[in-house]
């Protein structure tokens, strides 16, 4: 009986979206060069990045303003034009040195979601299941107690060709990235 009731892929699924969390975070930490990409080659371009766009930015509102005098209006359009270069040479360097690791990172994503997507989908079989059977968990626990013996614990029991993938997705390790403290030795 207990082989008839379609397996809980709730477990890993909870797994796979704290995972999807985790790899969310690492992007917007790549994007930013914060977090676990602090004093790393992708940390240091991103926030190269970010400052020759805060620069670029700051000098084409100066070079906007109305009641600013043409010296000043003309220093900030120069100054935001050699911003915009440097921003445009920061960006080719960001995109250089951080593609692989995004690329890597959006790998993992699309396999977790799709595999998030194939977890629902059980999910949802399970619950139409137990909905047509509302006895049967019942009926399941009373003989347990009859026989007095606990029922083997289930693996999760999906056979589904993503399974594998997705538990290696979920405990592979993040890669050191130069962020750990030194407590010294």
């Amino acid at each position: 009986m207990a082989a008839a009731i379609p397996p809980d892929p709730r477990p890993l699924l909870r797994s796979v979206e704290s995972r999807l969390a985790d790899l969310g975070e690492a992007l917007v930490d790549l994007q930013t060069g914060h977090g676990r990409y602090t004093n790393t080659p992708e940390g240091e371009a991103a926030q190269t990045l970010a400052r020759a766009r805060r620069g670029r930015h700051e000098a084409e509102t100066f070079a906007g303003m109305p009641d600013m005098d043409w010296r000043s209006r003309r220093y900030w359009r120069r100054s935001a034009r050699e911003w915009a270069a440097e921003e445009a040479t920061a960006q080719e360097r960001f995109e250089g040195v951080s593609g692989p690791e995004r690329q890597r990172l959006e790998a993992k994503i699309s396999a977790l979601e799709d595999g998030r997507f194939e977890l629902q989908r059980q999910v949802e079989v399970r619950d139409e299941w137990l909905s047509a059977h509302p006895e049967a968990p019942r009926r399941l626990e009373h003989l347990d107690r009859e026989i007095d013996r606990p029922t083997p614990k289930q693996d999760h029991g999906l056979h589904h060709d993503l399974l594998p993938e997705l538990q290696q997705l979920v405990h592979m390790p993040e890669p050191k990235l130069g962020a750990e403290l030194d407590f010294g030795s």
